[in-house]
Order: C-alpha cells, then structure tokens, then sequence
C-alpha cells in the first residue's frame, strides 16, 4: 500500500501480497539497511530470538539493542512504557475479613469478581488484582494500559457508575470505589521465571486513596477524570478532603448519570461518539485472500491504519 495514502487516511486499509506476483513498486527498503549485506542472515545471528530479520530492521529501539545482546528481557521491552492509563479501585469492605470457611461469603466474593470483572472488560479494561492488603479486599481494573482507548476516563467513569449499581444489586452494604487518570509506568518487572505485568505510579495511589474517601457506597474520581468527562457524565463537586502525598486539600467528583446524547452539540466532534466507516470493501479483500489460500496460492494479507480504526474488530 502507498505509505502517503495510509498516512492521510483515516480509515484501515488491506493490502495483499501475493508470492506469485512480485510488484517492485511496492517494496520497503528497511532503515537499517546495513543488516542486509550478507543474503544468508538468519534468525541465530540476531541474539538467538526468533526475530526475521526484516522485522528487527523497524525496531529501531531499546528492544533491538538487548535482542542484539542476547539480553532474556528484549521483546518485553516494547511493552513497557509511560501511558496515559485511567485506574479503578473497587474495596470491597464487606469481604475484609473473610472466612474461609463461610461459604455464603465465598459465593459472594466470587460473584462480586466475575460481575466486575465482565464490567471491565464490557467498557474496555483489563482486570488488574483481586486482592487482600492492609486496605482489606480490593479490586483493581485499569483503562488504556493495553490499547490505545478513545477515552479512559470517560470508560473509566462509566465502568466505576455500573460497578456502583451492580454491588448494590448484590446487597453489598460496604464498598467505595476511586477513579484517577495520568501517565503510570506500565510493563514487566521481575525476573523472568516471576515476572508480572504491573501499572504503577502516583496516579494508583492517588486511586486507592480516593477509595478510602469515598463515602460508603459511592464513588469519587480526580479532577483528570473529571475535565476528560464532564461533557459525557454529569459530576457533582464532594467536599473538601485531603489525602497523603498530595498538599493541602482539594475537591473531588462524584459522577451521577451519564448527559444523553441528543443533548451534545453534534457538530462538535468529539469523543467517544465515533461515526465509524463501512468495512465492506476491507472484508471483500480478506474473502479474496481467503478464497486464494483455498487454491493452494500462498498470499499475505497487511492490514494497516491508525488507532481506534477498528483493524482487530476487522480480523
């Protein structure tokens, strides 16, 4: 595919390379093209990781430095990253103390992770923990730590309004939950036989000290969440509380029901209302690839575009 037209586009586009079909006009010279001098290269002399090549060619950072060192932590290097990531902390104060032998309690605890847990996911997140610590049991969900979501805050909000609902719903008499949004570190740490994928930064403690304030059952979210949500989700300002590691005291949010959308300006466009384009050509060209594979004619298919475009939807 032409690289100006799939920068200027905003929508996916599929390119199909077929074995039998050699088009000049389409070949990518890589950056380093220094790699390429000897025809044999193989994937043993690129620090033993099953890397082609062609494809350690685009790294072009830290990652293909450590590959090149034969370093166990390369590739995990391209997942870890500062990113702007929306956490949920959900405390579940009716399970602190926890017996095991009460199964009623159990079941409740069970029920209380899977609703939560398909809440998350139904609003773009990914579960974090389930656990007990010194705040008791707590439940932890993050937004925008594995894609590139539209709006974190604004699932992040609308996650913490359902996860609301649903405990009361299961006759929870205690649990709070915090909201905040900003740049944490996101990655693998650990060695590699224990290693774990974590979120950390202030933005997690300030979540977790949300909680604490919270009133009981109810929510309270950062001022980040709130300016990245108000136009979506009506807000109502707490009262003045103060927590550790931030100075003095400040407001809070509690969010309320979310604006109906019929009341937005519809010229304005803005997220996470996105008018998305017909996938009908897309799909033609993946059957084609489809139908050439089923005649034993070995064809590669590129799908490609911008973030939010719908490619994973696609396939």
């Amino acid at each position: 595919s032409d690289m100006g037209d799939m920068r200027s586009s905003r929508r996916s586009l599929v390119s199909i390379y077929n074995s039998d079909e050699e088009d000049t006009r389409n070949n990518v010279m890589p950056r380093d093209r220094t790699l390429f001098t000897d025809q044999h290269i193989s994937v043993d002399m690129l620090g033993g990781f099953e890397v082609h090549p062609y494809a350690r060619a685009y790294l072009g950072t830290l990652a293909a430095r450590r590959c090149d060192q034969d370093s166990q932590n390369a590739m995990s290097i391209l997942l870890n990253e500062l990113r702007p990531v929306a956490i949920v902390f959900v405390g579940l104060h009716d399970l602190d103390d926890i017996d095991p032998r009460d199964s009623t309690l159990l079941q409740l605890m069970n029920d209380a992770f899977k609703i939560l847990s398909r809440i998350t996911h139904a609003c773009n997140g990914a579960v974090r923990d389930m656990l007990f610590d010194d705040k008791g049991c707590v439940f932890i969900s993050v937004f925008g730590a594995h894609s590139h979501e539209v709006n974190p805050c604004f699932d992040a909000t609308v996650s913490a309004m359902r996860m609301e609902s649903a405990l009361k719903d299961l006759k929870l008499k205690r649990f709070s939950l915090g909201v905040s949004f900003g740049e944490c570190f996101c990655g693998e740490v650990g060695p590699p036989i224990r290693s774990d994928y974590v979120v950390m930064g202030p933005e997690v403690n300030l979540a977790a000290r949300l909680m604490g304030k919270a009133p009981n059952r109810g929510t309270l979210v950062s001022k980040r969440i709130y300016s990245h949500s108000k136009k979506f989700i009506h807000f109502i300002k707490s009262q003045e509380i103060q927590v550790k590691g931030k100075d003095g005291f400040f407001h809070a949010y509690i969010p309320q029901t979310r604006i109906e959308r019929q009341n937005l300006e519809i010229a304005e466009p803005q997220q996470p209302f996105v008018i998305m384009p017909s996938r009908q050509s897309a799909m033609d060209s993946l059957m084609q690839v489809k139908e050439r594979a089923g005649e034993g004619k070995p064809t590669i298919c590129f799908v490609s575009g911008g973030p939010f475009l719908g490619k994973s939807r696609l396939i």
